[in-house]
């Protein structure tokens, strides 16, 4: 066919039942294939391919196997996402030394995932979400693994995982590691979450909907590099404390028994950006937490944390019905004025806002966002916008602590002073 061709794209080719021979097309770089429903198979000829440095398989329903072993050189980002009909994972080759994105989502049928994780030296991020099957990472020194035994699907992943006795024997091929999502995921990977310490490299880390977490391993405090954590929905989650120095965005939302978090207004935690606790209603029956919670809304911390490292902007959402009294202006209501006074600009260092908003189950979205806008005098351009991260359906009150830089006012004229109108709305996108 065309031997020049660089780029393939294929979406909803309704007829296309298997994927054709790319041998003739040794150039190709990029292939998506995308809503082909009654694709069922690629020729094995993929595989092989020399070129192709990104491979997407997207909404492919009746997708049943993909080339049986990837020895492709090139490939740097491989996603295979919503295949549902998948059954197995391409065995990938010593050779795929570049492979730096594994993304894989809704593949409900696929029994075995990465048998051969030692091979990728370059892998910074995996997404294996959302399986029915176990998640499964098999490490080939596993002694009691033996492909010629013949042993059915199910029974090799079960076997994999009870020879899998210590992170060690991968650590080694994964500390290049930066995100990893395990959300969704009721803790086969407990052994992971054990020896977290090993993934040196970890920014960011998703360990939402797991129903079998009720603390966070001791070693989460070695991940020095981590700066991104989730937690959402969480159900049995009772203490979140150890938290490294590093972590920057904390979301933890609906974890209806989390009962202890860690001062969070300490001084090793003035890297935090953002902190979001809606829905954890046992953090304010416990002493301890409470007062930690209350910490959170003290002038003086909300002071010292935003001159600590100072960014665009900050946040924290935390159960509660009270705005703390050292907000001097105060209304009810979506809307609030504030008058700025003249020659101020060069002292005011940002802007600190509070808001009690109630349960917001009634608007049923997946995703609701608090929408924080901003304008400078009388004039109809907004100054400033903040879409707040996703505030789930909440079935009680929270208090937002939102802090805009002065650096978002930074084209303003504030020597003559003026008013400042802020309002907040609660939207479904």
């Amino acid at each position: 066919i065309m031997p020049n061709l660089k780029i393939v794209k294929l979406e909803k080719l309704d007829y296309l039942t298997t994927f054709p021979d790319v041998s003739g097309a040794p150039n190709i770089e990029e292939l998506f294939v995308c809503n082909c429903m009654k694709l069922g198979k690629f020729h094995k000829s993929l595989g092989s391919h020399k070129r192709i440095s990104k491979l997407d398989v997207i909404d492919c329903k009746r997708l049943k196997r993909l080339p049986s072993r990837f020895e492709m050189e090139s490939l740097v980002s491989l996603k295979v996402n919503r295949c549902s009909s998948l059954e197995t994972f391409p065995d990938l080759s010593p050779c795929m030394v570049k492979l730096s994105c594994i993304h894989t989502d809704f593949c409900s049928g696929i029994e075995g995932l990465l048998s051969s994780p030692g091979y990728l030296s370059s892998l910074k991020y995996l997404l294996l979400g959302r399986y029915e099957s176990p998640w499964i990472i098999h490490i080939p020194r596993c002694e009691k693994y033996s492909e010629k035994h013949g042993c059915p699907g199910k029974i090799i992943s079960k076997m994999w995982m009870s020879t899998l006795r210590s992170i060690d024997e991968i650590n080694n091929h994964l500390e290049t590691l930066t995100h990893l999502n395990l959300s969704c995921r009721p803790t086969e990977s407990e052994l992971f979450l054990k020896n977290l310490q090993s993934f040196s490299s970890l920014i960011d880390l998703d360990l939402s909907k797991n129903n079998n977490l009720i603390q966070l391993p001791a070693t989460i405090s070695h991940l020095s590099s981590l700066t991104w954590l989730k937690l959402n929905e969480c159900h049995r989650l009772q203490i979140l404390q150890g938290l490294p120095s590093s972590i920057e965005y904390l979301e933890a939302n609906n974890c209806y028994s989390l009962e202890k978090i860690d001062d969070l207004s300490e001084e090793k935690y003035d890297r935090l950006d953002y902190i979001s606790l809606v829905n954890c209603e046992k953090l304010v029956k416990d002493e301890d937490s409470k007062r930690c919670l209350d910490k959170m809304l003290q002038e003086s911390f909300i002071k010292r944390w935003c001159t600590a490292r100072w960014t665009w902007g900050k946040s924290i959402v935390i159960p509660g019905n009270k705005i703390p009294r050292w907000f001097k202006e105060e209304e009810a209501g979506c809307e609030i004025r504030v008058m700025i006074p003249p020659n101020r600009n060069k002292q005011i260092q940002g802007i600190a806002i509070c808001v009690v908003f109630p349960p917001v189950e009634e608007l049923q979205g997946t995703y609701n966002y608090l929408n924080v806008r901003g304008k400078f005098k009388n004039v109809d351009e907004v100054t400033f916008t903040h879409n707040q991260s996703h505030i789930p359906n909440s079935v009680s009150d929270s208090v937002l602590a939102d802090c805009r830089s002065i650096w978002v006012f930074e084209d303003e004229d504030w020597s003559e002073g003026g008013t400042l109108l802020i309002s907040i709305s609660v939207k479904r996108i």
